[in-house]
């Protein structure tokens, strides 16, 4: 029982420093953004002194900036694009349709693991309790055949709660961000 409660923890510990792991990721990364983000302010003000410095330059500069805008707006677009529905998109019906196919199968990923793992979880359980008493023992002492029993069972469920876990603590990160 012990085994069973610790697989448990482990699995939930596991599932949660994966969690830990992914928003360490995240924030380094918003880290390295800041850091591109306050460089890219120092390069505007130091162009903002060296037009007054170089008036003869200012078309340029200006032409550089807007480029460097469009570029970044590209960017955002994009990200934002990545993010929308695909079903949106106008063309023909059987676009579409695949498009709407593409938006289902993105939604149902995670929830379809989710109940399958579950699934497997009861069905595993149910397999080996069904070998075990049709075995009726013979060639199996009791203590292997609950050992056999306990090993599978806490390999099953240390999966499920790093799987649930880590999925759904990743889960409530990204809706932070929206």
């Amino acid at each position: 029982m012990l085994d069973l409660l610790s697989s448990i923890f482990a699995g939930g510990v596991t599932g949660i420093i994966g969690s830990a792991l992914t928003l360490v990721g995240d924030l380094f990364k918003a880290r390295e953004q800041r850091k591109a983000d306050e460089a890219r302010r120092k390069h505007d003000l130091a162009m903002m002194d060296k037009e007054y410095q170089y008036r003869e330059r200012q078309a340029s500069i200006e032409s550089d900036t807007r480029q460097a805008e469009a570029d970044a707006g590209t960017l955002a677009a994009s990200y934002a694009h990545d993010r929308a529905v695909y079903a949106t998109v106008d063309g023909p019906w059987y676009l579409r349709l695949l498009l709407v196919g593409v938006d289902v199968a993105r939604g149902l990923v995670r929830p379809c693991l989710t109940v399958f793992l579950i699934w497997l979880v009861w069905d595993l359980r149910t397999e080996v309790k069904g070998i075990l008493t049709s075995a009726g023992l013979q060639g199996l002492t009791a203590g292997d055949a609950l050992g056999i029993y306990r090993d599978v069972a806490e390999m099953i469920l240390y999966l499920a709660a790093t799987c649930v876990t880590w999925w759904f603590g990743t889960r409530f990160k990204g809706s932070k961000t929206k």
